[in-house]
């Protein structure tokens, strides 16, 4: 078996997608299966790590759910293809855009390494996620400096929507009260007549 006598193969950073393939480039890699048509070679991406946002992959859509579909691209972690990155129209239902076993194109969005986690999408002219400055944002709502309380805005899940008073207001000072004065219902500060 020659195998041994072979040098282990040495991976270039500048390929990271299909569009940095060019004719008559030379890279190495690891042959992982041969065909009557060809070889299949890996030439890199074995790691989550290895994963940048930006870069074009093509993988296998391993499960469709109702939020997206997961697609294997080859790092031992599935991404997500989040239902909102699937197409520019609405998605009602995902497996109207793909099923189990598809092979699809993808861009990677964002990588979190410690969470395990590849945010994928199938709209290629979607931009990927800078990184941030010193690690990744807080994620759970809340920000920690300010003992649990949130800062600026509406959540982002809330966008649109109309804000909610701080506390309740002040009892006959509603708009059932205005509406009972009016009437002659009630007194002027809420009182019974």
């Amino acid at each position: 078996d020659p195998r041994a006598e072979f040098s282990p193969p040495k991976f270039r950073d500048d390929v990271t997608a299909m569009e940095d393939l060019k004719v008559g480039m030379v890279l190495e890699g690891v042959v992982t299966n041969v065909t009557a048509f060809g070889a299949f070679v890996d030439i890199g991406v074995h790691k989550i790590s290895d994963l940048k946002p930006g870069m074009l992959l093509e993988g296998q859509v391993t499960n469709v759910a109702a939020f997206g579909a997961f697609v294997d691209v080859g790092v031992h972690q599935d991404g997500l293809v989040h239902v909102s990155a699937m197409s520019k129209t609405f998605v009602k239902d995902p497996r109207d855009v793909v099923k189990s076993g598809d092979i699809v194109r993808v861009k990677v969005l964002d990588v979190d390494v410690p969470r395990k986690r590849i945010s994928l999408t199938l709209r290629l002219d979607d931009e990927a996620a800078p990184a941030p400055a010193g690690g990744r944002p807080d994620r759970s709502g809340r920000d920690r400096d300010r003992g649990g309380q949130r800062q600026g805005g509406p959540r982002p899940d809330q966008r649109g929507a109309r804000p909610r008073p701080a506390s309740p207001p002040p009892p006959g000072n509603t708009a059932l009260a205005d509406a009972l004065r009016r009437a002659g219902l009630t007194g002027p500060g809420g009182a019974d007549r």
